[in-house]
Order: C-alpha cells, then sequence, then structure tokens
C-alpha cells in the first residue's frame, strides 16, 4: 500500500492554488450567495481545462490522487463549484455533474443545481436519477447553503457502477479537508495576532490545546481519506463500507473542527467580511448530501450486519487472512447487541 504522495502532485496542488486565488477563482467564492453564475461556471471550466476532464478517475490511483488534490485546494480556497460532481461525472464518462444522493433520503435540493449543465444522481445502488431544477419565487435565499437549488429527481431505468458513490463519497472528504485545513490555518493567524489581557491568545496554555486538538483531528481525517482512496483502486468491491466509514468520521471531524474554530474565535467568525463563515457556510451542504451523521451510521449498522450473515452463512468461524474482518457479537436479539443498541437509538 503507498499512500505517498510525489512531488508531480504537490506541483499539482500549488498550481491549483495559484489559479483558485487568481481572478477566475475569486469571483467565484462569495459565502452569501452572491457569485454569479458565469462566475461559478467560469470557475468550473477553467478547473476543467486545467487537467480535470482529461484524467482517467476510473482505473488511474495516480489521476484519482491528482483529483482528490485538487478538490482539497478548491476546500481550502472556499470557490463555490460543483467540482465533486464534475469529477464523478468525468469517472461516469458521462457529461456535465453526477451528484451522490442516498436512495432512502432523496434530497430536494442540489448544489448548484441552477447551473445551465447536464446533471444527474446517483445513489449507492448504482441507480441513476434525472434531475429537474424546480423553478422558485424570485429573491429566496438559503443563508446555510446558498448555492443549492430545488430539484425533482426521477428514478431512470438504467444503472451504473456502485463504485461511482463510493468515489464521490471520498472525494467529497478531500473536500473537507481543503476547507478545515483552511479553518485552522485562520484560526492559528488569529490566535498569534489577537491581544488579550496583556499578551497573544496563543500564549495560553487552553489556546494551544485547542489548536493541538484540531491539528489531531485534520491528521486523522488526512490519513483516513488517503486510505480510503487507495481503496477504491486495490479493494474496489468492497470500498463501499471503507468510503462510509470515512463519511462518518469526515462528518464528525467537520463538526468538532468547527466547533474548536468558532470558540477561538468568538463572534469574529459570524461576520460575512471574515473568511471563515465562508468554510462554514460551504460545509452545510456537505454535512447533509448525501448522508449525514445519523443516516451514516444506519448505512454503517445495515452494511456490518450484511457482512456478519454473509460470513455466518458461508463458514463457521473468520478466515484467518481476512483484515476486515469484524467481532462475531452473537444473535442479533440478545440486549447486549451494539449493532441493536445503535438502531435503537436512531429510530
Amino acid at each position: 500500500m503507498d499512500l505517498a504522495i510525489s512531488d508531480d502532485h504537490r506541483h499539482i496542488a500549488d498550481a491549483v492554488r495559484q489559479m483558485l486565488t487568481a481572478n477566475t477563482g475569486e469571483k467565484a467564492k462569495f459565502a452569501d450567495g452572491t457569485a454569479p453564475r458565469a462566475d461559478r461556471l467560469s470557475a468550473m471550466q477553467a478547473l476543467l481545462d486545467f487537467g480535470l476532464d482529461g484524467m482517467d478517475l476510473r482505473e488511474s490511483h495516480d489521476d484519482q490522487l491528482a483529483a482528490a488534490l485538487l478538490i482539497r485546494e478548491v476546500g481550502a480556497a472556499a470557490t463555490a463549484v460543483p467540482v465533486v460532481p464534475a469529477a464523478t461525472a468525468i469517472a461516469a464518462h458521462v457529461p456535465g455533474l453526477l451528484h451522490a444522493v442516498h436512495a432512502s433520503a432523496l434530497p430536494p435540493l442540489l448544489n448548484h443545481a441552477d447551473l445551465e449543465m447536464p446533471m444527474m444522481a446517483i445513489d449507492e445502488e448504482g441507480r441513476l436519477y434525472t434531475v429537474e431544477p424546480i423553478a422558485e419565487r424570485p429573491g429566496r435565499s438559503r443563508p446555510l447553503a446558498p448555492y443549492t437549488a430545488g430539484v425533482t429527481l426521477t428514478v431512470r431505468d438504467e444503472k451504473v457502477d456502485p463504485w461511482l458513490w463510493s468515489f464521490s463519497v471520498v472525494m467529497s472528504a478531500f473536500l473537507t479537508l481543503g476547507s478545515t485545513g483552511a479553518t485552522l490555518e485562520l484560526a492559528v493567524q488569529h490566535v498569534t495576532e489577537r491581544v488579550q489581557f496583556g499578551q497573544h491568545l496563543s500564549a495560553f496554555q487552553g489556546i494551544r490545546n485547542r489548536l493541538a486538538d484540531i491539528v489531531i483531528l485534520q491528521n486523522g481525517l488526512q490519513e483516513l481519506a488517503n486510505y480510503t482512496l487507495w481503496t477504491l483502486t486495490a479493494e474496489p468491491a468492497s470500498c463501499r463500507v471503507d468510503a462510509l466509514l470515512l463519511r462518518y468520521h469526515q462528518l464528525g471531524v467537520s463538526r468538532q473542527i468547527s466547533l474548536l474554530v468558532h470558540q477561538l474565535h468568538g463572534a469574529m467568525g459570524f461576520c460575512y467580511e471574515y473568511p471563515l463563515l465562508q468554510h462554514l457556510l460551504g460545509g452545510q451542504y456537505e454535512r447533509q448530501i448525501p448522508l449525514n451523521e445519523p443516516q451514516c451510521m444506519a448505512e454503517l449498522v445495515r452494511r456490518f450486519r450484511e457482512i456478519k450473515t454473509h460470513y455466518e452463512d458461508i463458514a463457521p468461524a473468520w478466515p484467518l487472512d481476512r483484515s476486515d474482518r469484524v467481532p462475531d457479537l452473537g444473535p442479533v436479539s440478545q440486549p447486549d447487541d451494539p449493532f441493536a443498541r445503535a438502531e435503537r437509538r436512531l429510530a
């Protein structure tokens, strides 16, 4: 298993960062939903022309890693573009955008559904949906998700490889990584410049402890995202459970880092003039679509039950050479079954 990032990949990330900080990216990063469609389309086209459109995102791990780093830089720059659906569409060899959704909770809103681009959705079983934007009344705004638009999803007869849904989930984690990394830099800058009680905030041990907690959370999510990205090509048949585990960890880390960073900034972090709010609002949609935390836990419970039942049917004991085994927890009806307790809490 090779999770190393080469110099070529670092050069790609640096080049994307420079492009997003130029005029093209700056026009498409307004957090309050005022970035015009033309500027968002222009920024998305710049990313496609940069090389995203020509990547082999279905078979090549190197190209998948390059796309993940590109998406991480988009998250760090808080650029309002549908880069994850675009990358998923490229992996599926379909034009436009391919949004990931969940069949049990089809969303009434999709990010950037107002853009004039071909658009479809895919659920965890590989079913495709036609996306039809809904005409909304003029002046309607959604402060917590400024670039969402109402849609109607209609299931189609055709299906594609469910691997594409896992791919989209993994790429979403890298978008979150970019955003949380940028908020960490903002927090470090704030506590090293702000003076309180006669000294910089960074001099207080409690502040340093919170920064250390953020770094640990960020590094842990980065390592898990790198591993799950590797499983997309190394273990494509079983990558869905890995993607769900990454999704659940991503949601928890994003929530915790947001809380810690806002504690460090105070009321300043809720001002539209400060870039921290751009990341906060940009992450609201990512925390809900395709799965929020309770939905993700319920899906993991269901998947683990299927794995447990499958191995009980084919073997009396777990094979010694399997690395993804889970302990035998006995019959489901036992009161001490943790899966049953999780289901009761989610009910």
